[in-house]
């Protein structure tokens, strides 16, 4: 051997977890010319929200946002730090270190990106719980994530007319994880 044993863990987080939301910039608050904005100020305008939305609570979280470009959408991601240093703790007390931590959102992105390239929805559901996103050119322009109860179809259906009135033309790529009623 090399005398050394280096593990890591990669942890998809579920639906339960994360809250995301979506925003555009807006094309006249910079010059478009411009580089994408800093990422410390994309998360203090994603903290800003997310506090506005859920209060106190969220001053504790933990965030992430993709850079996108002005007047396109962009997304932030928050999940609780508690969570994070917790599940730290017991990957650390088990001789292993946190390398990544995923919202299954993304990693359902990842995956399908080539399917996603256009105009398209993604719907993970589990067990009570539904995360849609709606893309637009291939870049998320709508998220929601909510408790559902026993009929998730008609839930995604309904969050799709309140993102988009106009009927959607483009495929829903729908991910069951666990336990969820028939579609």
């Amino acid at each position: 051997g090399f005398g050394w044993r280096a593990v890591f863990a990669a942890l998809i987080v579920f639906a339960l977890a994360p809250t995301y939301f979506a925003w555009k910039h807006l094309p006249e608050t910079r010059d478009q010319s411009r580089a994408p904005p800093a990422t410390r100020e994309l998360a203090g305008v994603a903290r800003l929200r997310f506090q506005a939305i859920y209060g106190d609570a969220a001053a504790a979280w933990t965030l992430r946002c993709d850079e996108g470009r002005w007047g396109e959408p962009s997304v932030a991601c928050a999940i609780d730090g508690a969570l994070v240093e917790a599940l730290q703790a017991v990957l650390q007390a088990r001789g292993l270190r946190l390398a990544s931590l995923q919202p299954l959102l993304m990693a359902a992105f990842n995956a399908l990106r080539r399917k996603l390239a256009g105009d398209a929805a993604l719907a993970i559901v589990e067990s009570g719980r539904l995360c849609l996103g709606l893309m637009r050119r291939g870049r998320f322009d709508a998220i929601v994530a909510r408790r559902t109860h026993a009929d998730p179809a008609s839930a995604v259906e309904q969050e799709l007319a309140m993102l988009d009135p106009q009927p959607l033309a483009a495929p829903l790529n729908l991910l069951r994880v666990g336990a969820v009623p028939p579609w």
